[in-house]
């Protein structure tokens, strides 16, 4: 398994990817655990380097269209059709695309983002790997975070909503990791010591 260490790397990679495909764009997707820092890492890559980022969490399902037995279903609270249909199919025409994150805690769309069909586009989150997504990724890269660190961050994210997290949360996604070996599957394996170093490039 390939391993990117620092994030000049992960650009390095990442530009290698963009030539390769001699195109305007490059659809990166960002997999690992709950708490392992996807989406702090994406946020960096956002604002030192201009990348675009589209959330994962941004394209749950609203309560209303799950299904009954959506929690047994590895991404069944995940509106792929909309996620495809609104964001990766017309960045993948060269267009440039608008669309509102669904808050799930809310129940509700928020403000419009806007997406352009250049550069670094990165799709951060559990799923990212699902396979309808996967012919609209180019690169595919896993945060390999140590698990007791993954969990010390969710006890400060979570607060009291931390054992129920837990509860409902985690088995789905290690079993959504586990049944499509994502880690294995992936192009490459960042460290999680990537981390310390956004501070100081």
């Amino acid at each position: 398994m390939k391993t990117i260490h620092s994030i000049a790397e992960l650009i390095n990679v990442a530009e290698k990817a963009s030539k390769e495909k001699a195109g305007q764009f490059i659809l990166i997707a960002l997999e690992g655990p709950c708490g392992s820092g996807k989406s702090t890492l994406a946020s960096f890559m956002a604002e030192q380097y201009d990348w675009q980022v589209i959330h994962m969490d941004d394209f749950y399902l609203p309560w209303s269209k799950r299904a009954e037995n959506w929690e047994s279903v590895p991404s069944g609270n995940i509106d792929t059709e909309r996620l495809v249909g609104e964001v990766l199919k017309p960045l993948w025409e060269n267009q440039t695309v608008t669309y509102r994150p669904y808050h799930c805690r809310e129940d509700i769309y928020g403000k419009e983002q806007c997406l352009h069909p250049t550069g670094m586009v990165l799709l951060e989150g559990n799923y990212s790997m699902l396979p309808v997504l996967l012919p609209y990724s180019d690169l595919n890269l896993f945060l390999d975070t140590e698990e007791s660190v993954c969990m010390e961050r969710l006890k400060q994210r979570e607060g009291e909503r931390f054992e129920w997290f837990c509860h409902m949360w985690l088995p789905m996604e290690r079993k959504y990791r586990m049944e499509l070996s994502i880690r294995e599957n992936c192009d490459f394996v960042i460290q999680s010591s990537i981390l310390s170093q956004m501070q100081i490039v």
